[in-house]
């Protein structure tokens, strides 16, 4: 798909047409990731995410919040590189049962929601 934006871009001889392209693929390649199903755990420990491991003590602060679609997600701010910032959807899980798991071990902090994800999950 790239390659024929590309064309396009080369056959019109426009920098536009393919920075328009190069948007609209990252568009929907977002809104694609925001689509795959994640595994999440929350215990004692610490936070589990597909296999991945942050114990309590690498995690700086945490946020629920409440999406413009009306669903829930799970903000952390973590000590790794690597992964600094974690956006994890709820799902059905109870919002105020993460919050009062986390709370207990990891201190609340305000963690602003990103224009896109507000743009991409509105109504």
């Amino acid at each position: 798909m790239s390659v024929i934006g590309a064309a396009v871009a080369f056959w019109q001889s426009s920098w536009l047409v393919l920075a328009t392209f190069a948007v609209c693929i990252g568009t929907w390649e977002l809104r694609e990731r925001l689509a795959r199903p994640i595994s999440v755990s929350i215990d004692h420990k610490g936070l589990v995410m597909n296999g991945h491991s942050f114990p309590h003590a690498t995690l700086r602060s945490f946020e629920v919040h409440r999406m413009p679609d009306g669903s829930h997600e799970l903000s952390v701010h973590t000590e790794s590189w690597h992964m600094p910032r974690l956006r994890l959807p709820l799902g059905d899980t109870d919002p105020q049962e993460v919050h009062a798991t986390l709370s207990r071990f990891v201190p609340e902090g305000e963690h602003p929601v990103p224009f896109y994800d507000r743009w991409l999950r509105k109504d």
